[in-house]
């Protein structure tokens, strides 16, 4: 599967059977309690800003959300520097442009 987003550059993410997620050994948030990332997720200074925003991996963990997040659904918590709110209307812009199907 491969997935693109435009987000600060041209992001390409392959994820294959035989390599599920090789990047998640680059996150930031490795070894910290997620629950972080569920406060205040839509705030202007939500706590998983600080680990998001610097993250080398922010644009695959994004794809990551989105390709597996239920469109029909709410979304939860800040995830590849984005809140439920902004990856709404990422999906939404996605949908509009015919990047994303349901």
């Amino acid at each position: 599967m491969v997935a693109r987003v435009h987000n600060a550059g041209l992001v390409d993410v392959q994820i294959t059977p035989e390599d599920p997620h090789p990047w998640m050994e680059d996150r930031n948030c490795r070894n910290i309690d997620t629950e972080i990332f569920f406060e205040r997720a839509n705030s202007v200074d939500a706590p998983g800003k600080e680990y998001c925003t610097p993250c080398p991996v922010k644009h695959e963990c994004l794809m990551f959300t989105l390709l597996r997040e239920n469109p029909f659904s709410r979304r939860y918590g800040y995830v590849g520097d984005m809140g439920p709110s902004d990856r709404d209307k990422l999906y939404k812009e996605l949908q509009a442009r015919g990047k994303v199907t349901v």
